[in-house]
């Protein structure tokens, strides 16, 4: 059972990077680096952005980008790719924009960061997958896999414990300001 998972921020030659690392019982290092993109990261924290400040309306690529601090081309991508899944929805037109596609305690991080990362398997189980056919499995490759698929279940199984709904109750937790952003000022 993992018990534990650490973020990181510290990068090669002084980049930004994320790394997580969830400490498994009984290993010799105690631990298991798991890299995460920058875009699975950035597609939370904009979903975020949308729910914890905007859940029932639209918010524009610009406005997120900027109070997030992220490309606007780069988060452009990543909601397109939120939109294809149909976590997102887009409106044309004045008040045109993005707004989340479902409610915030139906979308998990697990499935966010699956859209991004692909299968998380697929990244542990990578040297089983590709094997040529028929060549056969070594028993260190058998004892390996099973652990392996152990260990990629219960990072799933983390992820999917968390909905945008619980990032959201956790920034109320530490008194985060929510802002009405995408109100109107008249001056007469």
């Amino acid at each position: 059972m993992i018990n534990q998972i650490n973020f990181s921020a510290e990068g090669r030659d002084g980049v930004t990077a994320a790394g997580a690392m969830w400490h498994l019982p009984g290993s010799t290092t105690g631990e298991v680096a798991v890299k995460l993109s920058n875009k699975s990261l950035y597609a939370v924290r904009a979903l975020l952005y949308m729910a914890y400040h905007a859940p029932l309306s639209t918010t524009t690529v610009a406005e997120i980008a900027e109070k997030e601090e992220i490309s606007p081309g780069f988060l452009d991508q990543i909601f397109q790719t939120l939109r294809k899944a149909e976590l997102l929805i887009s409106q044309r037109g004045p008040k045109g924009g993005y707004m989340l596609a479902r409610p915030m305690d139906e979308i998990t991080l697990g499935q966010v960061v699956r859209l991004i990362e692909g299968e998380t398997r697929d990244h542990f189980c990578r040297e089983m997958m590709n094997r040529p056919d028929g060549q056969e499995e070594t028993p260190g490759l058998e004892v390996a896999a099973f652990f392996w698929e152990r260990v990629a279940g219960e990072i799933d199984a983390i992820l999917d414990g968390y909905s945008l709904q619980d990032l959201v109750a956790r920034g109320e937790e530490l008194g985060l300001k929510r802002g009405d952003f995408n109100s109107f000022i008249y001056i007469i």
